[in-house]
Formats: structure tokens, sequence, C-alpha cells
């Protein structure tokens, strides 16, 4: 379950979901490796891509003393390697169809951030909650649809500063 906001000129609203239909896609957007020169249009200027180890299997188990011949097991398997198990037991089921749905989410919850990008960018129209195109990265496989579910905008307005101002007078900074 996730939620992100949307924002009109006619109200805000908090939109709640569990599946990916939701999330808007805005404008594909362009990597220029971060030169300190600045970009004719807003660019990623920086982009990192995480990944971490995280179960790549999950099995329920339970145990129905009024059907004790029944074997109540079910599990869930990404494929990914390394194999890493996460088992529960008892797992309060008593279908095998209870014990799918529940050895599926919790594999689903396991695999959710196993890979998490990180970026810098000029690009004042970002927003969580949506999928972002990039573009022209030299890793083809990062050229990929991404969905932010983090933005920080920072902006700087230095000429109300007059003489004290410093060096530091970056425009517009999105994380």
């Amino acid at each position: 379950i996730h939620y992100h906001f949307q924002h009109s000129p006619q109200g805000h609203a908090l939109v709640f979901g569990d599946d990916q239909t939701v999330f808007p896609t805005l404008a594909p957007v362009a990597y220029q490796q971060d030169t300190g020169l600045v970009a004719d249009v807003p660019v990623i200027k920086r982009f990192g891509l995480r990944l971490a180890t995280r179960t790549s299997r999950t099995t329920r188990r339970d145990y129905d003393f009024t059907k004790p011949r029944i074997q109540l097991e079910s599990d869930a398997d990404s494929g990914a390697a390394p194999d890493l198990e996460d088992y529960d037991y008892p797992a309060r089921f008593s279908d095998r169809a209870r014990g799918k749905h529940l050895a599926t989410r919790a594999l689903e919850r396991h695999r959710s951030d196993y890979r998490l990008a990180e970026g810098r960018s000029d690009q004042p129209s970002l927003v969580s909650g949506h999928f972002l195109s990039l573009t022209e990265h030299a890793n083809p496989a990062w050229n990929d649809l991404w969905l932010l579910t983090e933005i920080i905008h920072e902006g700087k307005q230095p000429q109300v500063l007059e003489e004290v101002i410093s060096s530091d007078v970056t425009d517009l900074k999105d994380d």
C-alpha cells in the first residue's frame, strides 16, 4: 500500500493505492553528467544505484489439528541470487490459497527496496508518486522507468541578500 499527493488549483488530494496503475508518468528527463556548467534544459545531473541483498524466497507453514494429514505449506520464489529464505511457522492460515497469498506478500515486502537509485537534478517538475523515464544515461540498463519515492526541492534566491551574498548561489537543486 502506498500514498502520494495530487496538487491542483482546485485542491489537493491524498491518493492511496495498492498497485502501480495510479502512478502518473512524467515526461522523460535526460541524464547529463554534472560538469559544473548549466545545461540548456533541466536534466538529471547525478544518478547512482544501490543494490542490497534481500530474501529471495519465502515459505509459510502451518498445522491444522482438525486435518493433521494435510500439509499446509506455501512458498514464493523470486529466482534471485543468493538463495535466502524467510521461513515462518506457524503462519496462521488454514488453507493453501491463503498461505500462498501470505508467502507472496511477504516476498514482495522483502524485495521492494533491493534496488534503490538516488540522483540530483535541476528539474522542477519532479514529484514523488510519479514514474520518471530516464534517458541518455551511459549505462543503458538505467535508461528505464523509475518510481520517484522521495523528492527534496531546494532553491535559493541570492538577489535578496544584496551585499552579503556568498559564492554558493545554486538556483535549484532536486534530490
